[in-house]
């Protein structure tokens, strides 16, 4: 537990460290506030949700062995139909 809270602490540091800052002054008012982009961020966690909820299920039914004829796919070992990315 606390060599886990230790490198989680030194993870966190690292992180500081190392990320470039942002500062106020770099922001272009007008250029920087596209409201599309202010949507997207809302709009963006619905569509994830939907995707692995509605479409990754539905592919991973139609790559089954067992069904490949039925829905004419062909199944390859590289499927990675539940991975995040």
């Amino acid at each position: 537990m606390k060599r886990n809270l230790i490198l989680m602490a030194l993870l966190l540091v690292l992180f500081f460290v190392f990320t470039s800052g942002s500062y106020a002054r770099d922001y272009k008012r007008g250029k920087d506030d596209c409201p599309w982009r202010i949507a997207a961020y809302v709009v963006h966690p619905f569509g994830m949700a939907l995707e692995y909820a509605v479409t990754r299920p539905i592919h991973w039914v139609v790559k089954q062995t067992e069904l490949n004829k039925v829905f004419g796919s062909e199944h390859k070992p590289e499927d990675v139909s539940f991975v995040w990315e």
